[in-house]
């Protein structure tokens, strides 16, 4: 790495290309400042920006595979500048590295496999992807994606201030649109919510006006018994009652009148069996009494047999209905008072929701603001800054404003939606930055906005394919100092058939082809790469006016 130079982010070091379309074994080594890849047209630079695409996710297409042979092969290999950033990225992708070089490698086979490598790992080309997206830009005549993207606008902007507001303002907004999800899901069930309190509520009242329990249906069965009998038992009360003292003949009058007689007669008997004749007299009126009880408890009126069935049936009614015994409803009625009491508490939860949700807003709301107070700011300052550095790309009455619009509803980034608006001629009309037609001026446009935002963004490898076109000699070398600026804090790579910024450049690599004969003895073309010094200026714009006149 040169002294001074990039200290930060990701810098490509190495490319190697294996059966790649022209290229047979070929390796370019990149310094961390200003590379310039030059060479005639059809000698293969094109080709360079081709790999570098599939080493960033793109996709590869078996047309690449050099004829005669069966996989192509491109390796990258990057350097982590041992920054806590691209560390911290490469971990939590999953993919971590050693000894501060990050590698890529892609596989392309005639047959149609496709392998991806990151850091020796199998990855998917989307990990690539990702890699490039955090990394990388290509800015080239069909490659703008990235920089003519409004919500990078909106990233380059945010990225350029650095308010920490930003980062609270995220996770309030993210607790915010957890709780609406929450709200959301309890609105959506409210109706089916509804429905199982009604439900719920009637069958709780069903069963508690009912009260079920094994003991009560127990008793029931015994009064059932009793009121199916009532009448039998009740006779033969009736009919000993008779016997035993009802009548003249009864049994107890009986031995009345024995112990009358004995007395009258003064007969003369063993004491002891007038005593058994008296307690005989007492068992009788004894076992009388009970038989009297018994036959008023058979003589209540309460003892109802259609009420004692119609209990019986709902209970069988009930078991039936829950498939369980007397016990299981019990603890059936005790489930739905439950399940009713967590109904009733989502209608609270809801209601609480409702009091948090407004409160995220309000915090969302004053955060969105101050954010959106210094996105204003800024971007007044950043205009003024893109404006000069176009005009000095000889773009002379060339403007550019950055507008900062309202969004109707809070989202992810705020209350703000940014985009880029050019006017490239005075007086035509103000346009949105993708609509620009020129590609000489996009490329000057967007260079001049990379110039701003080099120091302040994530990226830290800008590729840029054939800026100059369209452009004329002075001002192809004010974008070569431009380019130069950029590679100060970056490292920047350019494909370019100019001398102008070629002289810029901290390397220059010249791609360049040659035939060979091979073992069948026909011809084969070969695109190599090789370093490219020259002793003074004079010498490099005349190994580069054959390029340009191409």
């Amino acid at each position: 790495m040169s002294e001074g130079k990039m200290d930060r982010g990701l810098f490509l070091k190495t490319l190697t290309l294996k059966n790649f379309a022209t290229f047979e074994d070929c390796n370019i080594n990149f310094t961390d400042g200003l590379n310039c890849i030059i060479g005639e047209t059809g000698s293969g630079k094109s080709l360079i920006l081709d790999a570098l695409q599939i080493i960033f996710g793109h996709r590869a297409d078996r047309k690449i595979i050099r004829k005669g042979t069966d996989a192509a092969m491109v390796e990258a290999i990057f350097g982590g500048n041992n920054d806590p950033e691209v560390k911290e990225f490469f971990d939590q992708l999953g993919y971590p590295f050693q000894d501060g070089e990050i590698v890529i490698k892609r596989l392309i086979s005639v047959a149609g496999s496709n392998k991806c490598f990151l850091n020796f790992q199998v990855c998917q080309t989307s990990h690539l992807g990702d890699v490039a997206n955090f990394f990388i830009d290509i800015v080239g005549q069909f490659e703008n994606q990235k920089l003519l993207s409004e919500e990078y606008h909106l990233h380059l902007v945010d990225h350029y201030i650095k308010d920490e507001n930003l980062a609270e303002y995220r996770k309030i907004f993210s607790q915010l649109q957890r709780k609406k999800e929450e709200r959301k899901f309890l609105q959506t069930k409210a109706s089916e919510r509804i429905q199982k309190k009604d439900f719920l509520t009637f069958q709780i009242e069903e069963l508690r006006s009912f009260g079920p329990g094994s003991d009560d249906e127990a008793s029931i069965l015994a009064l059932k018994d009793k009121v199916i009998n009532k009448e039998q038992i009740l006779g033969a009360c009736s009919q000993i009652n008779s016997i035993l003292v009802d009548e003249d003949l009864s049994m107890s009058s009986g031995i009345i009148k024995i112990l009358k007689a004995i007395e009258k007669s003064k007969l003369t008997l063993d004491e002891s069996l007038i005593n058994k004749l008296h307690d005989f007299k007492c068992f009788i009126d004894e076992f009388f009494c009970e038989l009297s009880k018994i036959a008023d408890i058979y003589n209540d009126e309460t003892l109802d047999i259609n009420f004692i069935l119609d209990r019986l049936d709902r209970y069988q009614k009930l078991k039936r209905k829950y498939n369980c015994d007397s016990n299981g409803l019990q603890s059936i009625l005790a489930r739905f008072e439950e399940e009713l009491a967590s109904a009733e508490n989502e209608d609270g939860h809801l209601q609480e929701l409702e009091t948090e949700i407004s409160k995220y807003e309000q915090q969302a709301q004053g955060l969105a603001r101050l954010i959106s107070a210094k996105r204003n700011l800024a971007a007044l300052e950043i205009s003024k800054l893109i404006t000069q550095g176009i005009q000095q790309l000889n773009m002379v009455g060339a403007s550019l404003k950055i507008a900062v619009e309202p969004l109707e509803h809070l989202s992810n980034v705020g209350n703000d939606h940014i985009h880029f608006m050019v006017e490239t001629n005075p007086g035509e009309g103000v346009h949105r930055i993708k609509e620009v037609a020129s590609g000489g001026e996009l490329s000057r446009i967007l260079l001049s906005i990379r110039r701003v935002f080099s120091v302040k963004d994530s990226i830290s490898i800008f590729l840029f394919d054939e800026i100059e076109s369209g452009i004329g000699g002075e001002t192809a070398l004010k974008i070569g100092a431009a380019l130069k600026d950029v590679a100060k804090n970056s490292q920047v790579i350019v494909i370019t058939h100019l001398p102008q910024i070629a002289v810029n450049a901290d390397k220059i690599t010249e791609i360049y082809k040659q035939t060979r004969s091979s073992a069948k003895d026909d011809f084969r073309t070969v695109s190599m790469a090789k370093d490219f010094t020259y002793k003074n200026q004079k010498e490099l714009y005349s190994v580069m006016a054959p390029m340009q006149m191409q």
